[in-house]
């Protein structure tokens, strides 16, 4: 993701050479155009998968969702990344959980609210088009829960706390339910004019989008 407080590029990975260890490091671009890539900070010390990131402008602060695959359960896990503007390296916050068991194919995307209630979706009309969000700093996690019969995409709604320097994670909601119908490979994306979310996904059973 794109850093646009320290002008740098986020990049949160699985290091497969040190057995798929979540890290996370910063670049940016040079006045020579060439890349100056930071070290790696390690945001997940066990095997990390199914990774996905957002950053969050109005905390200038970023949110890196994954599976935790070191947990048999594969639960999904949520941390805070934020640059230390003191030494331009990167500092990693605590890890969340946002569902026990079966988080894959994860998506994320930052909210910027206004005065909505909490996330809810008695349809996926309502998914599409309605509104979301309460407070600051939002972002929402999408996930397939694997575990699930039929799997199915679910939705979590998150904050950032907003104390000054603060990289805490809150999931105030529980989750809710996109499509229950074997869908899958869900994405994601803030439309901040009409402030809603645009979400497309596979319905494995009967092959629509």
């Amino acid at each position: 993701c794109y850093d646009s407080g320290s002008n740098c590029g986020i990049v949160a990975f699985s290091d497969g050479g040190d057995s798929d260890t979540g890290k996370v490091f910063r670049v940016s671009i040079e006045s020579d155009n060439t890349l100056q890539v930071g070290s790696a900070a390690t945001f997940h010390s066990g095997a990390t998968a199914e990774i996905a990131i957002t950053y969050l402008p109005t905390k200038m602060m970023s949110v890196v969702a994954f599976s935790d695959d070191d947990n048999a359960s594969n639960a999904g896990q949520a941390i805070g990344v934020r640059v230390n503007y003191a030494n331009n390296m990167l500092a990693v916050g605590s890890e969340v959980t946002f569902e026990s068991s079966g988080a894959k194919e994860i998506a994320i995307c930052e909210v910027r609210p206004s005065d909505y209630g909490q996330l809810f979706y008695p349809s996926v009309e309502d998914a599409v088009q309605g509104k979301i969000g309460a407070g600051y700093h939002t972002f929402v996690i999408t996930h397939r829960l694997s575990d699930a019969s039929p799997y199915r995409n679910q939705a979590y709604q998150g904050y950032l706390n907003i104390s000054r320097n603060s990289d805490a994670l809150t999931f105030p909601n529980n989750y809710v339910n996109i499509d229950n119908s074997a869908s899958n490979q869900c994405a994601i994306a803030y439309d901040p004019i009409n402030q809603m979310m645009l979400m497309s996904w596979v319905r494995s059973n009967d092959g629509h989008l």
